[in-house]
């Protein structure tokens, strides 16, 4: 038959498609039955999965699944950065050092020096609003 569509015109077809998938061909003892390094299990050759690879693949994916776990840094405390020496998209690793500040802010204690007049109306104003509950007006100061 000439000019007609052959096996191995079907099979190189096939071939070109799946290469372009990104499959890459094997063949020989790569892939035998019974030889050293081959991952075929099945002596009839009827496997078509191959289990050494799948095996492989998972690990590296559950290897890529723990490194992403690192990807993600979470403080114990809840709060505010205040200030950082890393900007998001920079490598950093175990010896990188401290990363950012955090500041707490529940509860938050502010200290400040105001006169004394102004503390006791600032007390009587907003401490019956919950506010300044722990305001002193001792030494011309108040603290909240």
């Amino acid at each position: 038959m000439s000019g007609g569509f052959t096996e191995s015109d079907a099979e190189e077809a096939a071939l070109g498609w799946l290469e372009s998938l990104g499959y890459t061909l094997r063949h020989g003892p790569g892939i035998a039955f019974n030889v050293d390094g081959g991952e075929r299990t099945d002596p009839g050759y009827r496997d078509t999965i191959l289990q050494n690879r799948i095996a492989g693949a998972q690990a590296q994916l559950q290897t890529a699944e723990i490194n992403l776990g690192y990807t993600e840094i979470r403080a114990p405390i809840d709060g505010k950065i205040s200030s950082t020496s890393v900007t998001e998209g920079n490598v950093v690793s175990p010896t990188s050092g401290t990363l950012a500040s955090l500041v707490s802010q529940d509860p938050m204690y502010v200290i400040f020096a105001i006169a004394q007049r102004t503390g006791i109306d600032l007390r009587n104003r907003y401490g019956s609003k919950g506010g300044l509950s722990q305001a002193s007006s001792g030494s011309g100061g108040c603290t909240s």
